[in-house]
């Protein structure tokens, strides 16, 4: 059975990638936060809304999984605009603490960490990480965050 999961690292600097497991294969594709970075200030209007809304529709996940986040209230509008866009598509939404899905993967706060096993898992991922320049963690993270709801659901029953 096909299973279509969208994990999200929020914020300004985060990113949004899609795994398609077909009991196969895993095929993962990403996508950089859609943010004006030309706001001085991390305000919730920075966010491409429509973009990110774009990005859900035309990938219809089965589930988004976010990376749980308390502060600063910039992430946590981030994850609310994507909590509020899955419920408008009667899309599961999960969300899981950094300290949850870092310790699975015994990662530290090393951002490099998050990005060599991103790139050892799904080195299909290494054309949008170089693309995303100092942005890349983002990816790396959302691809893991991804990573750790599919093998928690899926693979380890």
């Amino acid at each position: 059975m096909s299973h279509t999961i969208m994990g999200i690292d929020p914020g300004k600097y985060g990113g949004i990638v899609l795994l398609h497991d077909d009991d196969f294969e895993v095929d993962a594709t990403a996508f950089q936060m859609p943010y004006d970075h030309s706001v001085k200030q991390a305000k919730g209007s920075a966010y491409y809304k429509d973009e990110m809304a774009d990005i859900i529709i035309e990938l219809d996940p089965d589930v988004l999984v976010i990376e749980h986040v308390t502060r600063p209230n910039s992430l946590v509008r981030c994850m609310a605009l994507f909590e509020g866009m899955a419920a408008a598509r009667d899309i599961e939404c999960v969300k899981v603490t950094p300290l949850k899905w870092k310790k699975y993967f015994k990662l530290s706060r090393d951002k490099q960490e998050s990005i060599d096993l991103a790139l050892r898992i799904y080195p299909q991922l290494q054309e949008f990480i170089d693309e995303a320049g100092k942005d890349k963690d983002g990816i790396a993270e959302a691809a893991l965050i991804a990573e750790y709801h599919r093998v928690a659901k899926f693979v380890n029953k």
